[in-house]
């Protein structure tokens, strides 16, 4: 059948695909924690208590404004630091230890592209398995493989339509 030529360059052709989009993610994730690096090197802040401000005044107001929230605000500026973006749960992490290095930079677009492509992958492999199976005298298991590569193909689908509605409508 059709699906015997494909599924024979299908393995390479899959393997490939998927080191290129591991290749891909990972230095994204190499450039984002780079960039967050160099921009922490421009702020010269160890503590509150050593920070300055250009302008005296700027200053004066700004830590009458903090005054009582020193420790919240330091924190919430490591944070920043760390992960490039602040949220209860990114403060909460670095609180309990977590390594939150660039967490607030992600770019789940590319992620959510990329997972995709492997999920599409998946739903070519199970189809192909399951047109072989069903050519076989024993071929129960067909219809299992059709119904899992529909799950597949409705994942590859709805997986970014949701990804992208909840960036949309997700906590800033």
């Amino acid at each position: 059948s059709h699906w015997d030529a494909l599924l024979h360059s299908f393995i390479p052709f899959a393997i490939l695909t998927f080191n290129s989009c591991l290749l891909v993610q990972l230095n994204q994730y190499s450039l984002e924690t780079k960039e967050l690096a160099l921009q922490a090197a421009y702020l010269d802040f160890q503590t509150l208590d050593d920070a300055t401000c250009t302008s005296r005044a700027d200053e004066i107001r700004i830590r009458e404004a903090i005054s009582g929230h020193e420790e919240d605000v330091d924190t919430a500026i490591r944070v920043l630091m760390k992960a490039g973006a602040y949220n209860l749960e990114l403060r909460r992490a670095y609180e309990e230890g977590e390594d939150i290095t660039a967490s607030g930079t992600r770019d789940i677009c590319i992620k959510t592209f990329l997972v995709a492509v492997l999920w599409m992958m998946s739903t070519v492999d199970t189809s192909g398995a399951a047109e072989v199976q069903q050519g076989c005298r024993n071929h129960q298991w067909a219809k299992w493989l059709w119904i899992a590569a529909a799950i597949s193909a409705m994942t590859t689908v709805s997986l970014p339509l949701l990804i992208w509605r909840l960036q949309i409508t997700g906590p800033q």
